[in-house]
């Protein structure tokens, strides 16, 4: 619940500032922000999510949006689809005194896509083994888009042994091309999981498995 003195987003070490926040569409907010916890040199760029209520939803202190070695500045974030968003950051991960432009979607439940278009697109969806695996506790999970017609409705969620919808990593148009997910497992329980495709009248299967 929202308290007094505010609801805490990140406690973890050290600094944390430039906090951006957008809404989610429910009554709730996204907020990405420019993190210092590994101490060093290194600023990276993590994002939490808050419901109306004030209960945070994804994983404690935040999830890690950009963590490659280096020194993260000017983040920003913009909402998309529902409950999603994109932020993008200055990175200076290639050593230089250059800095480049990266960027990264975050879904509402807190797992990460980000979207590869291959110069020519497959004729038919396609489902690559996640990898790694066994993993613990995320894994990413390649998958390819035909190139029949400009949009696909497309969803990628994961499944228990039971049949129980566990995770929804993609749930919206996609353009034909290649795109990778990231499923991450915290909270679950060991053992086997499935993960189905499916793309238009399209689906494909495969299993993974979660060891802790």
């Amino acid at each position: 619940m929202w308290s007094l003195n505010g609801v805490p987003i990140c406690i973890a070490a050290n600094d944390q500032d430039w906090a951006n926040p957008i809404s989610d569409g429910n009554g709730g907010a996204i907020i990405s922000w420019e993190d210092e916890r590994t101490g060093g040199t290194s600023r990276n760029v993590y994002a939490q999510r808050v419901n109306a209520t004030g209960a945070v939803q994804w994983t404690l202190n935040g999830v890690a949006i950009g963590t490659a070695s280096g020194y993260k500045s000017f983040s920003q974030i913009l909402p998309v689809g529902s409950g999603d968003g994109i932020i993008t950051w200055g990175d200076e991960r290639s050593g230089s005194d250059d800095r480049n432009i990266f960027a990264q979607r975050i879904n509402a439940n807190g797992s990460l896509t980000s979207v590869r278009f291959a110069e020519e697109s497959p004729s038919s969806i396609s489902l690559e083994q996640n990898y790694p695996n066994p993993f613990n506790p995320s894994t990413k999970i390649e998958f390819s888009i035909p190139s029949v017609g400009t949009l696909h409705a497309t969803s990628l969620r994961v499944y228990d042994v039971l049949g129980r919808e566990v995770a929804t990593l993609v749930n919206e148009n996609l353009q034909a091309g290649k795109y990778e997910a990231i499923f991450d497992a915290k909270g679950l329980a060991s053992g086997v999981y499935i993960y189905r495709l499916t793309a238009g009248t399209q689906s494909i299967s495969k299993k993974l498995l979660l060891t802790k």
